[in-house]
């Protein structure tokens, strides 16, 4: 079984990218909703998230209150830092077992926002970043969380930039254009991916 990660900045299309290629029959996961399965209410995360950073990070039903815990954490480093190790854990140890169901897959697909900080572009044997212009991103982005354009580009400002990410992965596809041919790029580098024998660069 090959597994192929996808990875990119916010706004960027990975999502898009994962529906694409879920329509073609391949086994996808979406490492965010992966995030808010493990951060349940009463979870073992959950309840760590609690210890480290106080009660005040759920709502009253008990479910996590993930604007809190972003704004709580996006300014402050050390905090951030801690968030991201307590949740790559739970979440990598998901992913696991989402992997050994589909051993019987010749190729699935893992979108994930931190895949490289998280440690998961290890599992992969091959990645392929999906990148677009600045101004799209914002634009998605803010759309989609509704979020100001200052804040959006400001939760970007903390990613990884794509000149880093380029220089990890196998392939870089751009979102651009057009639904159509984004799609079109894609197929090809998954295509070239699951053709080669090797692995990450």
């Amino acid at each position: 079984m090959k597994v192929i990660g996808i990875c990119g900045s916010s706004g960027s299309g990975k999502t898009e990218a994962l529906r694409i290629l879920g329509s073609d029959g391949m086994p996808v996961l979406n490492c965010d909703e992966v995030s808010r399965q493990v951060m349940q209410p009463g979870s073992a995360c959950c309840r760590e998230l609690c210890e480290a950073f106080g009660k005040d990070i759920l709502l009253a039903d008990g479910t996590l209150d993930r604007k809190k815990l972003f704004e709580l954490t996006f300014h402050d480093s050390e905090k951030h830092r801690a968030l991201g190790h307590i949740t790559h854990f739970y979440i990598l140890r998901a992913i696991d077992a989402w992997l050994d169901a589909h051993q019987a897959a010749s190729a699935v697909v893992i979108e994930a926002p931190l895949l490289f900080e998280s440690g998961l572009d290890k599992r992969c044997d091959g990645i392929i970043l999906i990148t677009a212009d600045r101004t799209g991103k914002i634009a998605r982005l803010a759309a989609r969380d509704g979020l100001s354009a200052d804040d959006a580009a400001l939760r970007l400002s903390r990613q990884l930039d794509d000149t880093y990410l380029a220089s990890r992965c196998d392939f870089v596809v751009e979102n651009n254009g057009s639904l159509e041919q984004f799609a079109e790029k894609l197929r090809e580098a998954v295509g070239k991916l699951l053709a080669s024998p090797e692995g990450k660069k």
